[in-house]
């Protein structure tokens, strides 16, 4: 691939993302995406973003340092970092295509070490301007010389991947494939990227104050590099490398960010820094190598690494850049712990060292008292292993002492089985594995002998979960790794008054950063489950950005492994309220944030555990409560009530036909049954279905009914599948209200709610759940003794329920425009997420289309307020135009207002007008008055708007000059119309229009120039 198309290839802090195509097109798409990364890591934080996070955090900690001498040079032990690079092929020999050779890593390897000891054979070109501040970071680079199990290795893993390239979302699956511990060492993963990606590194996360959670992801530290762009074709040929990035600066500059370096440009403008006095500032990145490109009314500094220039133009690292990598490499544990890895050290084998590779069983819980303890031993010494002696122990008492033959060459492993275990304790017990002699003497390396893990055992499996944590539930278990603060039920006030609920205590978990603390449910049956679902509510509240977190797991085991995370949040996004530097107590509803999660995917699973994981940042307290997990259960002899067809909630037809859709959730055929309903209590038919195999639906009618005008009550059910007892009843009944009503209005319409009783207005209500639904209630700020629909969001306890309050019916046939407005007022609840939904039927309510207009909370809200939202004054309201184009002409028109409910706050709806136009800025005169415009008149016509208090017929004349009707028209049933009037007849000069009718009687100039 040619210059051109790489041209735009380049470095970034923790991305770029750069599209291949033409050479303009990848011109025009020249940008580092750091903070596209840092939003899809963390959803962002509202309040801050993390690099300025990040910033805040080093400047001070740089200051404490008192660096102060812009550019000086300081001095400090050269430290020696230990690398594994995983290279992730296709499949390729090594050295072909994805499968770089050894010697390519290594060039890559030497590039690092010149570029961050300026050893590099560029160094003397340096701008003499920026050669004084050029510094040596005393940072240097080693292939690993042992592996975490302390054995040789070369520092470089080869791993199959059968994905053709990786891109922004999957660090996590190049972990999977390969990862040694963050701790100990740096991964850097090879393979190919797409999306034009040359590689990305994440950013360093420490302890002190303010920095984001990379610390917690330690499964992902590291880099990731395009194999095109790894070493450097200055220390040998490698076809693969494509200029001009093929000198080994991609790396050089991602590693960079992964010590904590901005760009030089600060990401932003000559105003936004990279906070490193010694680096002139920038408007933008630089390409290319332009020695005498000025950004900023000064000299650029193109040469640094953390620029966008070509490799050949790249050659030095600041002094304050240096300050900076040095203050994380002493203070972010991750980094720090690597300058003092034993993976830099060649391994030192001994004789007689048989040591424990893993613990194959028990896992980390089970669901019975049986297990059979089984360990892989592994032969880590220089000589032959032929016997050993391991002990087993059970909180603290050895169970089982085995001596044992073996036949192991250095590196060998075997697998040892003990005794099967019957009695072992329900709840949390200690393992442990212990190597006690090797060849008959004590094992000549301590260090690798034993292997632990807390082990739970639950007995019984449950199919729901209903935890209000108002008592401590004993079926639960905590996993408290360090015997420290930990999971406990606590007062938490804001959802109610004496509410209680489970809590850890981060505002006072100190020395314990990263530590994790597990809540694990009982053990779940999801062997008969169809359909499945969690809903939980958590309280938390940020303290100087620390980095607490929750996650929550699914096991599939048992709880031997919970590798499947339904939820993460992590610190500020984490927060559910504003952030305080006090211990945290919920203590108003809007603290608490409701979670929803469908678990569908576990359906069929039957040892099923949930787990809360909180991970300590040092923060402040985090709660959880009102934990509900519901399955839809499959039975073998089940049939349901799927839905209603007819009648329809809100209808004009008196005659119709009632019918139900029919299924069968069940795993055994249904060879007949019967179908029924009722009307207010009174039987009306039964029907006899056929037979219906399992999975299937079908549609059930029955004789058709006229009813008079009214509310009505339908109350259908089957019954006697196969001729038997439906195992599960409850879905074999469903109640269905109806409306019949075909009053028409005439557009224009309005409504302001006079009446204090809504069925005295034409509108309707529809009130699935029988709860609360919409009123009419008082409502300052919107005129004097001013009423309003509301309903009452703040108390409705039923998330997810849906209320409609429905228009009478709408006759738009004579229209060709129409349009609605109407006033709305409602307070947010941080969190909650309530909606106001528009939805409209052409066909009298029998079917409403999707959405035409939604609003969420935060839209919604006018303001935010965490008690009973009650409007105050003219300020608390809103107004909002619809267009409704698409529904004139038609003749049975409905409008439903549908609120959502999320557990949020009190929404009011008033002065709702149905307008026929769909001009939203027409003047809109003062009530019971009307306006001309334009005015004068340029052309052939002009409007004539109209707002009266009720419908009524105006006549209206223009009179010349003189006195003499030019013209007159009957608008009748006029409210808040505008009629266009085209009079081309009318020649230039003055006249008068005339209009009157039961409540408007005025005249108006009117001049005509055309």
């Amino acid at each position: 691939m040619g210059k051109d198309n790489y041209y735009n290839w380049r470095f970034f802090a923790v991305l770029t993302i750069l599209v291949f195509a033409s050479p303009l097109s990848v011109l025009g798409q020249k940008r580092c995406s750091t903070m596209e990364y840092e939003a899809y890591r963390r959803n962002q934080n509202p309040k801050m973003e993390t690099s300025k996070i990040f910033e805040n955090w080093l400047v001070k900690r740089i200051a404490h340092k008192k660096f102060t001498t812009p550019g000086a040079k300081t001095s400090a032990a050269v430290v020696t970092i230990p690398v594994v690079v995983h290279v992730v092929h296709m499949g390729e020999p090594v050295g072909q295509g994805s499968n770089i050779s050894d010697a390519q890593i290594i060039s890559q390897i030497e590039v690092l070490n010149e570029d961050f000891r300026r050893l590099n054979s560029d160094a003397s070109e340096t701008l003499p301007v920026f050669a004084p501040v050029a510094d040596d970071m005393e940072i240097e680079f080693t292939l690993a010389k042992q592996t975490p199990e302390g054995l040789p290795t070369d520092g470089i893993v080869r791993v199959l991947s059968d994905q053709s390239s990786y891109g922004l979302r999957d660090a996590i699956k190049l972990s999977n494939l390969s990862y040694w511990p963050a701790e100990d060492y740096l991964n850097i993963w090879v393979t190919t990227l797409g999306s034009s990606l040359l590689g990305f590194a994440q950013f360093p996360v420490s302890s002190l104050e303010g920095l984001e959670d990379a610390s917690n992801n330690r499964l992902t530290d590291g880099l990731v590099m395009r194999y095109q762009s790894f070493g450097s074709n200055t220390k040998g040929t490698f076809p693969s490398l494509i200029a001009p990035y093929d000198r080994g600066r991609t790396a050089t500059h991602e590693m960079g960010h992964f010590f904590g370096l901005r760009h030089i440009w600060g990401d932003g403008n000559c105003s936004q820094d990279d906070f490193c006095l010694d680096t002139p500032s920038s408007s933008s990145e630089h390409e290319g190598c332009n020695l005498a490109r000025e950004s900023c009314g000064q000299l650029s500094m193109v040469q640094n690494y953390m620029d966008y220039t070509d490799d050949v133009c790249m050659n030095l690292f600041t002094s304050d850049q240096k300050e900076r990598m040095r203050t994380v490499l002493e203070s972010s544990p991750r980094r720090q712990s690597l300058t003092t890895s034993s993976g830099a050290i060649d391994p030192s084998l001994v004789t007689d060292d048989l040591g424990v590779k893993s613990v194959i069983n028990p896992s980390l819980s089970q669901c019975g008292t049986t297990f059979t303890p089984t360990i892989e031993v592994r032969n880590y010494g220089t000589n032959d292993i032929t016997a050993a002696r391991v002990n087993f122990s059970v909180n603290g008492v050895v169970v089982e002492s085995i001596d044992v033959n073996l036949s192991l060459a250095p590196l060998d492993t075997d697998t040892l089985t003990f005794s099967t275990v019957n009695d072992i304790n329900v709840g949390s017990n200690d393992i442990l594995f212990e190597v006690i002699e090797t060849n008959g003497i004590p094992d000549n390396n301590p260090a690798n002998n034993t292997q632990s893990l807390t082990y739970i055992v639950n007995t019984e499996r449950v199919t729901s979960i209903n935890e209000t944590f108002e008592i401590f539930p004993t079926d639960w278990i905590v996993v408290n790794a360090d015997a420290s603060t930990t999971w406990l039920l606590q007062s938490a006030p804001g959802i109610s008054q004496n509410n209680k609920a489970m809590m850890i205590d981060y505002f006072g978990y100190e020395d314990a950063l990263g530590e994790i603390d597990r809540l694990i449910s009982p053990p779940l049956d999801f062997s008969n489950a169809s359909s499945i679902s969690l809903t939980f509510r958590y309280a938390y509240v940020n303290r100087n950005d620390q980095q607490d977190r929750l996650t929550v797991a699914m096991s599939t085991n048992c709880g031997s492994s919970f590798e499947n995370i339904i939820f993460d949040e992590v610190g500020p996004t984490l927060a559910t309220s504003d952030a305080q530097e006090t211990a945290f107590v919920p203590e108003d509803k809007s603290h608490w944030k409701k979670i929803s999660i469908n678990l569908d995917d576990f359906a069929g699973a039957q040892d099923v555990r949930l787990a809360f994981d909180a991970q300590n940042g040092e923060g402040n307290n985090l709660y959880l409560d009102d934990v509900v997990l519901e399955m839809e259960q499959q039975y073998d002899t089940d049939i349901s009530i799927k839905a209603v067809l007819s009648p329809a909630a809100i209808s004009c037809n008196n005659t119709f036909v009632p019918g139900i859709q029919i299924e069968n959730p069940g795993r055994l055929t249904v060879s007949n049954f019967t179908a029924q309903y009722s009307i207010d209590g009174v039987q009306q038919a039964t029907v006899e279905a056929l037979s219906l195999n399992p999975g299937e639906e079908m549609t059930v009618e029955f004789p058709e009914i006229t009813l008079a005008d009214g509310q009505f009550e339908f109350d259908f059910q089957i019954v006697n599948p196969s001729g038997q007892t439906d195992q599960n009843p409850e879905n074999n009944q469903v109640i269905a209200f109806q409306s019949i009503n075909n009053t028409t209005e005439e557009a224009p319409i309005r409504e302001v709610f006079k009446n204090t009783d809504l069925e005295n207005t034409g509108w309707q209500v529809v009130n699935p759940d029988r709860d609360k639904t919409w009123l009419i209630t008082p409502a300052a700020g919107n005129g004097i003794n001013n009423n309003a629909a509301y309903i009452n969001g703040y108390d409705y306890e039923t998330t997810g329920e849906e209320d409609w309050l429905v228009s009478p019916v709408l006759d738009f046939g004579g229209a060709n425009e129409a349009s609605l407005t109407f006033k709305f007022s409602y307070a947010n609840v941080n969190n909650y997420n309530d909606l106001l939904k528009i939805r409209v039927s052409r066909d009298c309510g029998e079917t409403f289309d999707d959405p035409i207009y939604v609003k969420q909370s935060v839209a919604l809200g006018v303001t935010t307020s965490s008690q009973p939202w009650v409007p105050a004054a003219e300020e608390d309201w809103r107004s909002e135009f619809v267009n409704l184009d698409s529904y004139a002409g038609y003749e049975q028109v409905r409008l439903a207002f549908v609120f959502e409910n999320q557990f949020g706050n009190n929404l009011y709806i008033d002065d709702i007008e149905f307008f026929l136009t769909s001009d939203r800025d027409f003047p809109v005169p003062e009530t019971n008055s009307f306006v001309i415009y334009p005015n004068p008149v340029i052309n052939d016509n002009f409007n004539a708007s109209f707002n009266l208090a009720n419908k009524e017929d105006i006549h209206l004349a223009i009179f010349d000059s003189k006195g003499q009707v030019v013209y007159e028209r009957n608008l009748e049933k006029t409210l808040n119309q505008t009629y266009t009037l085209e009079l081309p007849q009318l020649i230039n000069g003055v006249y008068f229009v005339k209009t009157a009718g039961t409540s408007l009687n005025d005249v108006q100039k009117l001049l005509i120039q055309k």
